[in-house]
Order: C-alpha cells, then structure tokens, then sequence
C-alpha cells in the first residue's frame, strides 16, 4: 500500500508540473506575443488576430517594411468598412505602361489618405502569387475610347464666361459618359465646348476600365475592389500638387459617396456662392484649383471607424455608398 500511495502521488505531482508547464510557458509565448499594427502602436495579438502577411508596405517615411493583414472589432462601428488592415493593393494589366507618375500618383494618394486618418488605415502592395483587396488596373483611356468612336454623339454647349469649370457631365442625362470636350469658341462674355458623349445603356462594352472605383459589398463590409489609373498616353488630365482624382477614388474604396452637388445653370453655370462644393475631394467632379488636401470631415471619420470608435469625431457629415 505504502508503494501504491508513493506511485500515486508521484503521478499527481506530474500532472501538477505539466499543467504549470503549459499555463507559464507554452500558452504565454503563444497568445500574449505582441504585434506591431498598421498604425505603429502594439498591442496583444489576441486583441487583433494576425491572419497573413499580405507583402512589403510604404509608410510615410517610405521605408518598406513587412506587414500583415490583421483582423479588426468593430462593435462600435455601424458605417461601411473593411473588417481588415492593412488593405493589399496590386498593379494589374500591364503595369509596366503606368510605371513614373500613374503609379507615383496612386501610391502618394494611398499615402495622404493613410496619414491623414493617423495611420489607422494604411496599404500595401502585394506581390508575388499573394491575393490584393484592391486590383489597380493600368490601361490606356484613348485606346478604349476608340472602340466607342462610332457611338459617338456630339453637341455645342454655350455657357457664361464665369462658369468656373465645365466638365461636361452638367448637362448630359445620367448614363451618358463623356468621351471628350473642348472649347469651340470664346468671347468677352460666353465659351461654346463641344461635348462628345456615349449613351452607356445603348453600347455593349465592359464600362469598368472607365468608371469610378467601385467596391463589392458583403453583409455590410466591404470585401474587394477595384481602381483604374491610365497610362501617359492617356492624355487623361491630372493635378499638379495634390492628386484629387486618386484620393477621390481611395475614398471611393474606403466606401465614401460623392458629397452634395449645388445646382448648376444652363447659362451661367456654377454659381460663385457654390465654390465651397469644389473644395470637398469627394464633388463628382475633380477641380485641382479647388481640391489640394484631404477634409478634416473624411479623416475624422476614418479615424472613428478604424479605431472602432476610439477616436475621431464621427461619421455625421460625409456619405457612403448605398
């Protein structure tokens, strides 16, 4: 019995030292190892769950470290968003053509956009056979455009010389998209633009290549994306500074919808009172005299979105999609 008694607490005082083991040390250095976030703050991975390297990131002080894509809470958060950080980007479809500034532009616009909500949304690109949340696809706008030509429908429009900007789309029905526009004539008090358009529901033709970016929708988060950025030769005009239109279509991505547009005059069109419009990167249309930084009112947001509510002021004053 004395034998038996001995054995017994032997095998107790092993499951003692094992269970101990496991408690101090294997599940320690498993759950509590701390992660770097998007952001530059750490934090306990079993806050935010590290899921997969997604490949090399751009911070602001363009250095390129590694990064990985790490789950996120957001019980606090009823606006549209990504589940995810950092979001993975790739260059797709010929990216060699929109190497210099095509590329340059995007990236800068992922920058400003990522500094401006303090890092707490932030990109990086992806490569090798990785996936991407967004694909970025390089074409050439003046080659797709031709395939449109025969569609083509053309129209003088006369307008007061203090309209401030004509892009064309004022005075087009929706579903018309604008495959040109240039000035006919000017004198001391009117401009004349023909404007070339093609009604998109009479022409069977993949329109995504030259829409806005878009994003797909799942259960209220955002699950993928797309962006088009032109080649050089693309004639397609961009800001010199600040690039509005990329940081309008980030937005795009990040699940914001175009701000209020004022009324516009068939004569006279934008009326002076309305500049303060042009100054939201988030107006339909691009004005790079008026556009040069991301509004306080996005970067708030983003801020309170991804940092699930912690910070930032709110989402009161801007739009999403849908």
């Amino acid at each position: 019995m004395e034998v038996e008694g001995e054995i017994l607490g032997l095998v107790i005082l092993f499951l003692v030292v094992s269970a101990a083991f496991y408690f101090f040390i294997v599940r320690d250095s498993g759950d509590s190892e701390e992660v770097n976030l998007p952001d530059g703050s750490r934090n306990l991975s079993t806050t935010r769950a590290v899921n997969q390297t997604t490949g090399n990131a751009t911070n602001g002080n363009n250095t390129t470290q590694n990064e990985t894509a790490a789950s996120m809470s957001f019980e606090n958060i009823e606006e549209l968003h990504w589940d995810h950080m950092p979001l993975a980007y790739r260059i797709v479809n010929n990216a060699s053509r929109c190497e210099g500034a095509p590329i340059a532009e995007m990236k800068k616009a992922f920058e400003i956009v990522s500094k401006a909500s303090s890092y707490k949304v932030n990109f990086t690109e992806s490569v090798g056979n990785e996936t991407a949340d967004v694909n970025v696809s390089c074409v050439n706008r003046l080659e797709l455009l031709k395939e449109l030509k025969e569609k083509e429908v053309c129209k003088n429009v006369v307008l007061d010389y203090r309209s401030v900007q004509f892009s064309g789309y004022e005075v087009l029905a929706d579903g018309d998209y604008v495959t040109s526009i240039n000035i006919v004539s000017r004198n001391d008090s009117t401009n004349t633009y023909k404007v070339c358009y093609v009604r998109k529901s009479g022409v069977s033709f993949d329109w995504d290549p030259l829409d806005e970016a878009s994003i797909k929708v799942k259960g209220g988060i955002i699950s993928s994306a797309r962006k088009t950025i032109y080649t050089l030769d693309s004639k397609y005009p961009s800001c010199i500074g600040f690039p509005a239109k990329e940081v309008h279509d980030v937005m795009h991505i990040l699940g914001f919808a175009h701000t209020e547009t004022p009324v516009f005059d068939d004569y006279y069109g934008w009326f002076f009172k309305d500049l303060r419009y042009f100054k939201d990167v988030m107006f339909p249309y691009s004005y790079c005299a008026y556009i040069t930084e991301l509004n306080d009112n996005y970067a708030e947001c983003l801020k309170y979105i991804y940092s699930n509510g912690e910070i930032g002021i709110g989402c009161a004053s801007v739009k999403f999609v849908g």
